[in-house]
């Protein structure tokens, strides 16, 4: 029996030692790993998917070498958001290392209980998970119903925490005149709408916001319907339109909403000869074009 237990011994070390120098690799090769199983990940080309929330990435193992290559974390409380974000990315800032992170219990709590204590000390939490174990230089958060808690995230950060829609809010308010902002989740509404009040009133300008909550379209986008989505969305902005005559400014509130602006704009061309200072307004690439100025400044 004791060559066999010896034997056993063995094997067992052979293992423990394999898996150590594997998990090793992942941690400081990757700098980038995950703590629980309930996530999905992927780290240096390996996929691990586990449960519902959790983490997945964006990060071209070929870049890592590069000391100018920004990284930049971005956090989701919503699905829908990856798509656009990266495609946006794309556009305005190829050159980043972006991760995603991503919690959908996020919008499902705020729902329930608002932006509170709870939720600001989560958002506290998700901002020093990507500082310290993914290594950011800069964090953006795509979820816009949790206004407190994102400046919460950037009283504590020593790197740039970036707001969803701080961008379209300053270009709607430097507008003025009547705004409408359409979302197809209720708390981003009461969120934009609080922040672009205190924002008028702070620089001096007029404004007057008409929130318009879009039913339905966030089913059909989780559904996999787009098109369905976007049909929903142009449609609510007709309606809007006709019944707020004066407004200027359309602003789409949501990340996951960006995707609807050209249906949007074919469905208000017929207004345009009769109101041309009319502008439709979404926040991804404005948001990614600040943090590109603010990482190479």
């Amino acid at each position: 029996t004791l060559p066999h237990a010896a034997h056993v011994a063995g094997n067992f070390k052979k293992i423990f030692f394999r898996n150590t120098l594997l998990w090793l690799y992942l941690l400081y090769g990757a700098e980038y790993y995950c703590e629980n199983k309930h996530s999905s990940t992927n780290v240096m080309g390996i996929e691990c998917t586990g449960v519902s929330t959790g983490i997945t990435s964006r990060i071209d193992p070929r870049s890592m070498s590069s000391a100018s290559v920004r990284r930049v974390v971005c956090i989701h409380a919503m699905k829908a958001s990856l798509a656009p974000t990266e495609r946006a990315f794309s556009r305005g800032f190829p050159q980043a290392q972006v991760a995603h992170l991503l919690d959908d219990s996020l919008s499902v709590d705020v729902a329930e209980s608002g932006c509170d204590r709870v939720m600001e000390d989560r958002f506290s939490a998700l901002g020093k998970y990507a500082l310290e174990h993914m290594s950011a230089d800069a964090i953006l958060f795509t979820c816009s119903a949790f206004g407190s808690a994102i400046e919460r995230v950037q009283a504590e950060s020593s790197i740039p925490v970036l707001k969803p829609n701080a961008s379209l809010q300053h270009e709607i308010v430097s507008r003025g005149g009547t705004a409408g902002v359409l979302s197809m989740f209720r708390p981003t509404l009461d969120s934009i709408v609080q922040e672009l009040n205190q924002m008028a009133s702070a620089e001096s300008k007029s404004l007057r916001v008409v929130p318009y909550f879009v039913e339905g379209a966030l089913e059909e986008l989780q559904r996999g319907e787009d098109a369905r989505c976007g049909e929903l969305i142009a449609n609510a902005t007709l309606r809007l339109l006709d019944d707020e005559p004066h407004i200027s400014s359309i602003a789409l509130a949501m990340f996951s909403m960006a995707f609807a602006r050209p249906q949007v704009t074919t469905a208000v061309a017929h207004l345009a000869a009769h109101r041309p200072d009319l502008k439709i307004i979404t926040s991804p690439d404005a948001a990614i074009a600040d943090l590109r100025s603010v990482l190479n400044a």
